[in-house]
This record gives C-alpha cells, structure tokens and sequence, in this order.
C-alpha cells in the first residue's frame, strides 16, 4: 500500500474524531479535561453556557468514541480525558501525511 493510500485509510478511521471534534464545545470540553484532569459533570456544567442536558450530550458523544470516560463517585460521575485508538489513528495520520510531504 502506498503512503498516500496508507494516509486516505487513516482519514477514514479518523472520520468519526474529526466528527466530534468539529464542534466548538466538544472542543472547549476536551481542552477542560486536559487543563483539569479530573471533573464532575456539574463542574463542566458551570464552564458554560449550556444546559446540563446539553453538556450531557456532548459527553455522550466523547464517551461514545472513548475521549473521555468518567468514574462514579456517590452520586457524581467524573470525567476524564483517555488515550485509546482513535488518538492513536490521528497520531499515525500525522505521521503518514508528514511522511508524504517528506518533513
């Protein structure tokens, strides 16, 4: 397989991350995270502007693609940032496309 074919397989699996990460709040959700390492639900909450059904979504959406996971402490859950394979596809595509442009 050659490299540009190589990159356009990794575009593909990295589709659903640029997905969820096109949206600004998603964004500013993940920044939080890796600013604070740890936070309740409520606590991302008050960063905002946004309902808690709201944040709710977006982190379902994190979850969903395993950015995120969360502990459950009594009745909060706690959020946290993840490293798993849709970061490592992204690193990897990184890599093939600087590989291309041969930097």
């Amino acid at each position: 397989m050659s490299n540009n074919e190589s990159a356009l397989v990794l575009f593909d699996e990295c589709t659903p991350l640029f997905n969820a990460l096109g949206d600004k709040e998603r964004q500013k959700i993940v920044l939080l995270l890796a600013r604070n390492e740890r936070m309740s639900a409520s606590e991302i909450q008050n960063s905002f502007h946004l309902s808690s059904s709201t944040i709710s979504h977006h982190l379902k959406i994190l979850r969903e693609l395993d950015l995120v996971d969360f502990e459950k402490v009594g009745t909060q859950r706690i959020y946290y940032l993840t490293i798993n394979e849709s970061m490592r596809k992204l690193k990897a595509l990184a890599e093939e496309v600087l590989l291309i442009c041969d930097l």
